[in-house]
């Protein structure tokens, strides 16, 4: 299984991110994609185990070995009966005597979403201590892989779903009916058994996969019209800093010493002003609906589910309206086991098209029209935006005052040995 793979340098020692992240044995402090660990039996040790509770639902089991104190761990497990089996690994090391390096590797299991916030870097904040990892957002590599993960984690859950009332309604045809066993060889039965899960997963698999690829380049155009008024901006700043140049240049001629110029007072908030409603816009442009107050209703709800989820809703429908329509036939003792496998064959594939019919169309009016979110989701959306400029910013500021800093010091050297060589001359 392809795996999701960080590195980076954390400001404390390994001891400390032990203690403060893995003892406990509260990962989802730290971890984003973990919503919670369930049925955790024992400490951080080996031998442990404990379930995963993913932020989209999943629930994967796993066993916790190979632990060295302040230095490693691993945590593997699997899913459908070793169909899917996967391994993780957090490797410690000090790099000095107040940081470390952290090395971590999990499986990609989960929907990896891809914000449109912050694309360059994303902080896992530790709890109670003042850590922060940076995580490196994906290359498209990585991203095509776990699209395809995704896609093939859906495929298998969904082929699951079907196997299950498959394989229960042949064994109880088997064992309870003798028309069904003098009807079918066991050709005939081994179709009945994989052939709709098969179909399952390779109608769940590549629904995922389109899914996933209409998402990504809903984020490729996002970050291109982001890239072209990035451009445009950056290209009216540099207008006005020239303008501003030439109106210094007048002010320096003769006669003009005694003209003052006040910047408008409100330049800078205008600035701001333009610079969050770009957000703001950019976030409304992103295929999106917008729910006024703080939370969806119940058909919200209900529509994003659907246009996220078609294949499930089909198959939650689909198999009890099939065997409700066998039940129908169950009772018309006139006729074969074959003409009631056939009528419920012909009558339920026009049920379950009808159905599939009904939840894509619906589905491609929501991809069109936009999944609904709240007003409050789009303010959190564009104060992330505008924090993490201003981090930016920040960071950018203390880059120049550190690369100003440099300079001095090299020009305070550079004097020193000039005054050096000169007193070496004059002795």
């Amino acid at each position: 299984m392809s795996p999701v793979q960080v590195s980076s340098n954390v400001a404390a020692t390994p001891e400390t991110i032990w203690s403060t992240c893995f003892v406990p044995m509260k990962w989802e402090s730290w971890d984003p994609d973990l919503k919670e660990m369930q049925d955790v039996k024992g400490a951080c040790e080996n031998g442990t185990t404990c379930t995963f509770l993913m932020n989209d639902g999943n629930k994967i089991p796993v066993a916790l070995s190979n632990i060295e104190e302040n230095k490693r761990l691993v945590f593997s497990g699997g899913m459908f009966g070793g169909l899917l089996s996967f391994e993780g690994k957090v490797l410690i090391s000090s790099v000095d005597a107040s940081n470390s390096k952290i090395d971590y590797s999990k499986p990609s299991l989960h929907k990896i979403k891809v914000e449109t916030i912050d694309r360059s870097t994303s902080n896992i904040l530790l709890s109670n201590t003042a850590v922060k990892i940076k995580m490196p957002s994906y290359t498209p590599k990585e991203q095509a892989e776990t699209t395809v993960w995704d896609a093939m984690y859906a495929g298998f859950a969904s082929m699951g779903l079907a196997a299950i009332p498959t394989s229960a309604g042949v064994y109880a045809a088997m064992q309870f009916s003798p028309k069904f066993v003098k009807a079918t060889n066991w050709s005939s039965r081994t179709a009945i058994l994989i052939m709709p899960p098969l179909f399952a997963f390779a109608y769940s698999a590549e629904s995922k996969l389109v899914h996933r690829m209409h998402e990504m380049a809903s984020d490729a155009e996002h970050s291109k019209h982001m890239a072209e008024w990035t451009h445009q901006h950056m290209i009216k700043e540099h207008k006005e800093q020239l303008k501003r140049m030439a109106t210094q240049k007048i002010l320096q001629q003769p006669g003009m010493e005694n003209v003052v110029t006040h910047k408008t007072e409100g330049d800078d908030e205008a600035h701001e002003k333009e610079i969050v409603d770009k957000f703001r816009e950019s976030v409304l442009n992103s295929n999106i609906r917008v729910i006024p107050g703080n939370e969806l209703g119940f058909y919200h709800k209900v529509a994003n589910f659907w246009q996220e989820n078609p294949f499930k809703i089909l198959a939650f429908a689909g198999i009890p309206t099939v065997g409700y329509i066998f039940y129908g036939r169950s009772g018309q003792e006139h006729l074969q086991l074959q003409m009631k496998v056939m009528h419920t064959r012909v009558m339920g594939q026009f049920a379950v098209i009808s159905m599939l019919l009904t939840l894509m169309g619906f589905k491609e009016y929501m991809d069109r029209s936009g999944k609904y979110v709240t007003e409050a989701d789009v303010n959190a959306r564009v104060a992330q935006m505008q924090e993490s400029r201003m981090e930016l910013l920040a960071r950018l500021k203390r880059e120049k005052a550190a690369a100003a800093q440099v300079a001095e010091k090299r020009l305070k050297a550079h004097e020193a040995d000039m005054k050096a060589k000169q007193k070496m001359i004059q002795s």
